[in-house]
């Protein structure tokens, strides 16, 4: 699993308002983006295979 830097973080988070700021982004989009920050998952866990497809 890759690590979170935080200096990467903030980083991260600095582009993000700028690109929200400038109307690259909106509300929306930047508040998904930051509820990223909230957790420590990097990956969506996969949902279990249909019968028939594993």
């Amino acid at each position: 699993m890759p690590q979170r830097f935080p200096k990467d973080l903030e980083a991260q988070r600095r582009l993000l308002e700028q690109f929200r700021d400038s109307g690259v982004i909106n509300a929306e989009t930047y508040g998904k983006a930051m509820k990223g920050f909230e957790t420590d998952a990097v990956f969506v866990p996969s949902k279990d295979p249909v019968p028939g497809r594993e």
